[in-house]
C-alpha cells in the first residue's frame, strides 16, 4: 500500500464528533468528486468514485448521519497502467438534491451553503484529501496535490488552507483544476 494510501486509510479512521464536522467532510467530497447520476425507478443520485474503500463508507456513514438518503456500495477493476480497484458509492433518496446544495455543486433561493468555524474548515480540507488528493512519502521527497474536477472545488479547497497560512499552487492538467503544495 502507497504512503497516499496509508494516509487516507488513517484519516478515514478519524472520528468526526459533530454534524457540523460530518457536513463539512460530506460537502468537500462531494464538491471534489461528487457526480449528479439519474436513474430510473429511483431518480436523481450522487455517485462518488474513489480509490479508498474506507472513505466511501465513511462518505455513506456521513451522509445517511445527516440526510436521509440510500447508499450502494460496488468494487470495479480499473485498468491505469497496473490493475487497481475503484468503489462506486451512488446516494439516493428525497435528500440528494440538499446534499448537493449543501456543498455548492446545485444553487438554491431558499437555501444557503452552510458556514464552517476553523474546526470544520479543517474537516473540509480533510475530506477534499480523502476524495482526490495524493502525498508522497516525507521521507523520499515532498509534493502533496489534490486533483479537482472543476475549478470552483479548486477555488474553495485554496481559500480554505489560505485561512491556515497555507498557500497551495495551481494548474491545470487536462480537464483537471490542480492545487499543490
Amino acid at each position: 500500500m502507497s504512503f497516499s494510501s496509508q494516509t487516507k486509510e488513517a484519516l478515514s479512521r478519524k472520528r468526526l464528533r459533530t454534524d457540523t464536522e460530518t457536513r463539512a467532510l460530506l460537502c468537500a467530497v462531494t464538491a471534489a468528486i461528487g457526480t449528479i447520476t439519474l436513474r430510473r425507478g429511483r431518480g436523481m443520485g450522487i455517485k462518488y468514485t474513489t480509490e479508498s474503500h474506507q472513505a466511501a463508507k465513511l462518505i455513506s456513514k456521513c451522509a445517511q448521519t445527516l440526510y436521509s438518503v440510500e447508499s450502494e456500495l460496488s468494487v470495479h477493476e480499473t485498468l491505469l497502467g497496473k490493475q487497481s480497484r475503484v468503489t462506486v458509492l451512488t446516494l439516493y433518496g428525497c435528500d440528494t438534491e440538499r446534499i448537493l446544495v449543501d456543498s455548492g455543486l446545485l444553487a438554491s433561493e431558499d437555501y444557503a451553503s452552510p458556514e464552517f468555524d476553523e474546526k470544520a474548515l479543517r474537516i473540509y480540507l480533510r475530506g477534499a484529501f480523502l476524495s482526490c488528493g495524493s502525498v508522497t512519502d516525507p521521507e523520499k521527497s515532498y509534493h502533496l496535490e489534490m486533483v479537482c474536477r472543476n475549478e470552483a472545488a479548486a477555488d474553495i479547497i485554496a481559500e480554505y488552507a489560505a485561512k491556515f497560512a497555507i498557500e497551495l499552487k495551481r494548474t491545470k492538467r487536462k480537464d483537471n483544476n490542480i492545487v499543490y503544495l
